[in-house]
């Protein structure tokens, strides 16, 4: 689960460990798969529980520029992320 902070300019993540946010491997990679890094050989295995790579990118720029429509930030909101790729990135969007 992720949600707009109290200050409502960051999103936080309360996911559990085993969460697609929070899988990716146990070394300096900018690409992984489901399974293993794409740039190491051997390949590292993606391991669960790591920090939530979604809020480290979403939050690197501003929530309104990121946002899926024209919505207000309201803090404390949980909101839906999406990753696009590496030209576009992760936005944002309420959760319905």
């Amino acid at each position: 689960m992720h949600r707009i902070d109290t200050t409502a300019d960051h999103v936080i993540c309360n996911a559990p460990p085993d969460s697609t946010c929070r899988r990716q491997p146990l070394c300096d990679t900018a690409t992984w798969n489901d399974h293993h890094c794409d740039d190491h050989t051997p390949p590292h295995q993606v391991v669960d529980g790591q920090r939530c790579w979604m809020i480290q990118w979403i939050n690197a720029t501003s929530l309104d520029e990121c946002a899926e429509e024209d919505v207000a930030v309201t803090d404390g909101s949980t909101v839906t992320l999406t990753f696009h790729g590496a030209d576009i990135g992760i936005t944002w969007r309420p959760m319905r």
